[in-house]
């Protein structure tokens, strides 16, 4: 999964959905373009939702290596997760830079066309996870719970997922089986899943957390890659 083919996926994206939505907010998110990270093979995959923004910041890269985020919720990550070793890979499942998750919300109120921005990026996404083809998979992030198929309300990348314990206190571990049979799913085009026996750890939460819960969150996730 080459560095060139993403950006020249991304730019079609990007140039098919530009200044094409009702909201100006956002017009002005896709005005800021998009950051992906460079994909990386691994046994770890962590994956987020999408880039944070701040307003007035210096124009960054377009795209990084996990190993040089400096974000602070990269600092956060590398106090729970494995990522020092070389076998971990970090991914967004969306391009787009904006900090308040809520912005999702704004795509969906703009129906097809919101819709079918999220899921191209979406389908890029899957691609890179299916090319990446992890043991185990981190979810830190609530919010994108429902991308992954883990919900049956919702298709999106459509996983096949059985649970194997949903009591941890932070979060729940699944194993993917298959893929969902929904002709709705994003990329309909990937009729077998590299991923049949990846676990996924669901993670409920991971903001405003003290040392003593960090600490629990770590203990769980090193329970899961061991």
């Amino acid at each position: 999964m080459t560095k060139e083919h993403i950006e020249s996926k991304l730019t079609t994206i990007w140039d098919k959905f530009s200044n094409k939505f009702e909201s100006g907010d956002l017009n002005k998110v896709l005005d800021r373009k998009f950051v992906y990270t460079l994909p990386e093979k691994s046994d770890i995959l962590i994956t987020g939702i999408n880039p944070s923004f701040r307003e007035g910041s210096v124009e960054a890269p377009i795209s990084y290596k996990l190993s040089d985020a400096k974000h602070s919720y990269f600092t956060t990550l590398r106090k729970i997760a494995p990522i020092h070793n070389g076998h971990t890979s970090y991914l967004d499942l969306f391009h787009f830079k904006n900090t308040e998750q809520s912005i999702l919300s704004k795509f969906y109120l703009e129906k097809d066309l919101g819709l079918g921005f999220l899921a191209e990026q979406l389908n890029l996404t899957q691609h890179i996870i299916e090319w990446i083809a992890p043991k185990v998979i981190l979810v830190m992030n609530k919010g994108s719970w429902g991308f992954w198929g883990k919900e049956s309300n919702c298709t999106w990348m459509g996983y096949e997922m059985e649970m194997l314990n949903e009591s941890f206190k932070f979060g729940q571990l699944c194993q993917i089986t298959g893929l969902r049979l929904n002709n709705d799913r994003v990329a309909p085009e990937i009729e077998q899943t590299s991923l049949k026996g990846t676990k996924v750890y669901f993670s409920r939460h991971l903001n405003r957390m003290s040392n003593e819960q960090l600490e629990l969150i770590k203990e769980e996730i090193a329970s899961i890659v061991i």
